[in-house]
């Protein structure tokens, strides 16, 4: 299951990379019609982050808490995310899941680049535990899914588990 596991990460990572092209793109065009220019540079970033994240965590929340029950690349790997007791994931854990998953390493690292992009030399140890965070919360979650009972720090939070399906299908049994 380790390596359905790789093949769904890397399909859904080339989802989210899309779409964070597709947000720059506009956020590009926007800056160069100088329809951007007099908002203030937090005021952007905030926004950029939303704009990422908030379709992301809709897209990865319904198709992991409704009839799905697995991301796109999870449904191609035929994988899905289900409860420990085997009951479906449900919306609220789901959303919990893709917050912790998504939503915390993306502000992570934003913050991160955000520091040190406009921190005094010398950089503070606080930027640097924070860049620290921002790189280690991702390796942490892969080793965690690579080893042990292969749950990452969001579907222990979630208490939720990925499981193998047998092959691709497109809505969960029972």
């Amino acid at each position: 299951m380790t390596r359905q596991r790789i093949e769904a990460a890397l399909i859904d990572l080339g989802l989210v990379v899309g779409w964070v092209v597709v947000v720059a793109a506009l956020g590009f065009a926007l800056w160069q019609w100088d329809v951007v220019t007099t908002v203030p540079p937090l005021t952007l970033n905030l926004a950029g982050s939303v704009a990422v994240v908030v379709p992301l965590l809709v897209l990865f929340t319904l198709t992991e808490g409704g009839r799905y029950e697995a991301s796109p690349g999870k449904q191609w790997a035929g994988l899905r995310i289900r409860r420990l007791d085997g009951r479906s994931l449900g919306y609220s854990r789901a959303l919990l899941r893709n917050l912790i998953r998504i939503g915390l390493p993306w502000a992570l690292a934003h913050a991160a680049v955000l520091a040190q992009l406009t921190a005094r030399p010398p950089i503070g140890w606080d930027v640097w535990v924070l860049t620290g965070s921002a790189v280690l919360f991702p390796v942490l979650t892969v080793v965690a899914m690579l080893t042990g009972d292969h749950r990452a720090p969001h579907d222990i939070a979630s208490h939720g588990q990925v499981v193998a399906t047998g092959g691709a299908r497109r809505v969960a049994e029972g």
